[in-house]
């Protein structure tokens, strides 16, 4: 019996979404732009919550080579994929970083205005403005090996900017 279609980014193996059957059947295989359609069924559905479809979404990859979903937990950031050699979630870090400084340039970009010779500023605004914005500017060489944009401590405005 055919509960769905899972359609799978074939290089990770994420689950992207799930098609109910309705009407005609996509067909199985990979397409052009790497998604992967498999029908899921009796003979491939986890026993362990998958009849809840989001559960099924968020907690279980494609294993290609074995043909199999796999339980993997909760996906720990958006840069994640699972890797099957190690079992374990990897990610990349430079798209991690890529993402931390567009917030960042954001930041940056959004006071800008402060150091401009005519801005209306007083001396110790503009101080504090320029040490913001180089503390905005290091926020990258202070880092841990973040997992997301939104684990980073950011510096606070000062108080005219906030």
């Amino acid at each position: 019996m055919i509960h769905a279609w899972a359609f799978i980014l074939e290089s990770s193996g994420e689950i992207l979404n799930l098609q109910f059957p309705q009407g005609e059947a996509p067909d199985e295989g990979v397409s052009d732009d790497g998604i992967r359609t498999v029908v899921v069924g009796e003979s491939n559905l986890p026993e362990d919550g998958c009849r809840e479809y989001h559960y099924f979404i968020q907690n279980f990859v494609y294993n290609n080579s074995t043909s199999a979903f796999v339980k993997v937990g909760h996906k720990p950031n958006d840069y994640a994929s699972w890797n099957f050699t190690t079992s374990s979630w990897d990610w990349d870090a430079s798209l991690v970083l890529r993402d931390i400084r567009q917030v960042r340039n954001i930041k940056l970009t959004r006071c800008d205005w402060t150091v401009v010779q005519d801005s209306p500023l007083s001396a110790e605004q503009h101080a504090a403005a320029r040490a913001y914005r180089t503390e905005l500017r290091n926020i990258t060489s202070t880092l841990d090996n973040p997992s997301n944009p939104e684990d980073v401590n950011w510096p606070s405005p000062p108080s005219f900017l906030a």
